[in-house]
């Protein structure tokens, strides 16, 4: 026991069996279950024993997530790796996960392990949610979108099929037996688009194997040397694209050009803010991204050109009204001396303030029960309470 760093009294009479059991149920590629039980001569209803015997692990229900997924077992990508943050480029930092994530502080240390991958899959998919989502989702209206944090951290993230030789991460759940048949499919597309390549050569060649050997070799370092040359320029662009794109962050707010005329607000703008927080994002950020200046800049008169019902103008009228009360309870906390100490708060104080604020306007105005109250519902609370207290 003391060869493989164990102990005498961990270990029981049953325990070889039982980690047989466990070796078998685990594995992908291993037999099912009527065989073990035969093999150890089970009846095929153990009761409360198959409790004590049978400790199903990872691998068998990691092959099932991957195949409930609706990822085939015929194509390479039944093996793809989760998207995932290059451990050489650049990641997101602290403070930018408590940008992007109220109340990061407060999560749960294990959850927050989580929220750098859940991330990295949003940034790896974000031009098909860009293409796909409709423009009035909320995800467009969080701060993680509208700093473009999608776009700043693209190349840090990286994927696969397998294993990924850069992070070392390894794909789970898939059988050996499924890792060899796509290995032997790759060798044998590589020997044919080789043969597809030479074989011009070769016909016109009439020399001897020793003389033919020379130009397979100097064949196959043109092409390396080609798909080396192509990678690179791609990931050149791709980055120069990135950089361009964050950079627009660091522009002064600017006037939009429509109708003839000089806006605040670019045209086509669609009002979808679905949450007091997202008001809050907009009503001291704006859009960086597209140098859309905060809404405490803007006025409802700003929004008489777009083609959006009352109701939309009514929202950013009442929101305002809410944001403005918010300050007044940090105010009266002595939680800030005064407004411009919110104006120029950093993301990471801002989302502070917000749920100080947010905290006391739910104890004070809906009695301490936090429903999630929508702008709308919140100015109403708000002015309810004020009719109350004359």
């Amino acid at each position: 026991m003391a060869l493989i760093g164990g102990y005498a009294r961990d270990y029981g009479s049953h325990s070889f069996r039982k980690g047989n059991v466990t070796t078998l149920t685990s594995n992908p590629d291993g037999p099912p279950i009527a065989s073990i039980f035969l093999r150890a001569q089970w009846q095929s209803k153990l009761g409360k024993a198959q409790q004590q015997y049978i400790f199903t692990g990872v691998g068998g229900d990691q092959l099932s997530g991957r195949i409930a997924a609706g990822l085939s077992m015929m194509d390479e990508t039944f093996a793809a790796l989760p998207p995932h943050w290059n451990p050489s480029l650049s990641s997101l930092s602290l403070s930018e996960l408590k940008e992007i994530i109220a109340g990061y502080d407060n999560l749960d240390s294990t959850f927050q392990t989580v929220i750098p991958y859940l991330l990295a899959s949003v940034i790896y998919h974000s031009e098909w949610v860009k293409n796909h989502y409709p423009s009035q989702h909320p995800i467009f209206n969080t701060r993680f979108w509208t700093n473009n944090y999608h776009m700043k951290y693209r190349n840090s993230i990286i994927t696969g099929d397998f294993y990924n030789e850069i992070s070392k991460m390894k794909a789970s759940g898939v059988s050996g037996l499924l890792r060899k048949m796509y290995t032997i499919e790759k060798k044998i597309d590589q020997f044919n688009n080789n043969m597809h390549l030479t074989s011009p050569v070769l016909i016109n060649s009439s020399g001897s194997l020793s003389e033919i050997m020379p130009i397979l070799t100097s064949i196959q370092s043109q092409i390396s040397a080609g798909f080396a040359e192509t990678k690179e320029a791609m990931s050149n662009l791709t980055e120069n694209n990135a950089t361009e794109m964050v950079d627009t962050t660091n522009e002064s707010y600017k006037l939009f050009t429509y109708n003839g005329g000089f806006h605040k607000i670019p045209e086509g703008y669609i009002f979808t803010v679905t949450t007091i927080k997202e008001f809050w994002n907009l009503y001291y950020f704006g859009v960086p991204a597209i140098s859309f200046r905060p809404f405490r800049m803007l006025e409802r008169k700003d929004f008489m050109l777009l083609q959006i019902e009352n109701i939309y103008k009514n929202m950013f009228s009442n929101g305002c009204c809410v944001m403005r009360q918010f300050a007044l309870l940090l105010q009266d906390e002595g939680l800030i001396n005064n407004i411009r100490e919110l104006n120029n708060a950093s993301p990471e104080s801002s989302n502070r303030y917000f749920l100080e604020a947010y905290k006391i306007f739910i104890n004070k105005y809906c009695a301490g029960k936090d429903t999630q109250p929508a702008i709308a519902t919140a100015y109403k609370k708000i002015r309810e309470y004020n009719k109350s207290a004359i």
